[in-house]
C-alpha cells in the first residue's frame, strides 16, 4: 500500500465493538501521552526482520506448532499460510470466523481450539512444553 493512512476516510470511522468507552478512553489517554511509537516500532522492523528471517527458509520445526486462522484477516491473509507444512512437522490447524482482532472477537472459539490442542497434541503425545 503506497498511500498510508487514508484520511479522507477517518469521517466514517465507527466505534469499534471490541472497546468498551472506558478502554478507549484509556487507550486515547495512554496515545496522548506517549504518542504511537512503541507500538508502531514493530512496523519499523519489517525490513531487518526480513533480513533476520532468511536464514529460516530452509529449517523445519519439529515441535508441536498450532495455527488458528482467522478467515477475514486482512492482514495476514488466509492465503499466506499455504505450504506451513513444509517447515513444521507436527502443524495442527484450526480456523474462526474473525478478522485480525480474532482474540478478541471470538474468545471463546480460540480459548476452545488451543485447549483441545493442549490436551489433544500436548498432553495427549507427553510431550513436554
Amino acid at each position: 500500500m503506497e498511500k498510508g493512512v487514508l484520511l479522507e476516510k477517518l469521517p466514517g470511522v465507527q466505534p469499534t465493538p471490541l472497546l468498551s468507552d472506558e478502554e478507549m478512553d484509556y487507550y486515547v489517554n495512554e496515545f496522548s501521552r506517549t504518542g504511537l511509537h512503541g507500538p508502531v516500532s514493530w512496523y519499523r522492523t519489517r525490513e531487518q526482520n526480513w533480513k533476520d528471517e532468511l536464514e529460516l527458509l530452509n529449517r523445519f520445526l519439529d515441535i508441536p506448532v498450532l495455527y488458528i486462522l482467522a478467515t477475514n484477516d486482512t492482514a495476514l491473509r488466509p492465503e499466506l499460510s499455504r505450504n506451513m507444512e513444509r517447515n513444521i512437522k507436527h502443524l495442527t490447524r484450526a480456523e474462526v470466523v474473525a478478522s485480525h482482532w480474532a482474540l478478541w472477537e471470538r474468545p471463546e472459539e480460540c480459548n476452545t481450539h488451543i485447549k483441545s490442542w493442549i490436551e489433544g497434541v500436548v498432553f495427549g503425545r507427553k510431550m513436554k512444553l
